[in-house]
């Protein structure tokens, strides 16, 4: 995967209409997810995976959890720890395995950005470092470039099976609509 497509100007143009920086309407929307998620699940450790510049761990660890996170874009990270942040990580999901297993691992808008030949390995290792993963991926935005993998609610659902995670009925539709929670246990 071509790492140095997601620089500054992808994060100023290609992540809505606001440019995704650590300011408002960010950490307004990333603080409220936060809340919530910590609400429903009191997670002690969490993984946000593709956490881009850090908003998601940022505001976990305000929330007092043990929050770190991986993106493959060196700009990012290095974003992240301009600010201080320094358990934002350059790397690759498919090396998950380096990270101590957590309560929760969140990847809200990722996997589409994954080539097809790596998906069930990136799932594979999300669902090895934790019993929780909170997840979204847009099935519809075909426009953007670096959706290499858009793929329908019912793939991710069953992808997600085929490691031994299943859909729970959480509703985490306050991240986005398509949002879902997957568990690791027996299908209802």
């Amino acid at each position: 995967m071509k790492t140095e497509i997601y620089d500054a100007e992808y994060y100023a143009n290609h992540l809505g209409s606001d440019p995704y920086k650590h300011e408002e309407p960010w950490l307004s929307f990333f603080g409220e997810v936060a809340k919530r998620l910590v609400e429903m699940y009191s997670p002690k450790t969490h993984l946000d995976a593709g956490c881009a510049i850090g908003l998601l761990v940022d505001a976990m660890q305000a929330n007092g959890v043990e929050s770190t996170g991986v993106d493959i874009s060196e700009y990012a990270t290095g974003e992240a720890a301009k600010r201080g942040l320094l358990t934002c990580h350059q790397g690759s999901l498919t090396d998950l395995w380096k990270f101590p297993r957590v309560d929760m691992v969140t990847c809200i808008e990722v996997l589409e950005h994954i080539p097809a030949e790596q998906e069930s390995e990136v799932i594979r290792q999300l669902t090895s470092i934790s019993d929780r993963v909170v997840f979204s991926s847009t099935s519809w935005d075909l426009e953007e470039p670096t959706h290499v993998n858009v793929q329908s609610q019912e793939h991710w659902v069953e992808a997600f099976e085929k490691n031994g995670f299943f859909l729970t009925r959480d509703d985490v539709s306050f991240i986005c609509p398509w949002a879902k929670v997957f568990e690791k246990r027996r299908s209802w």
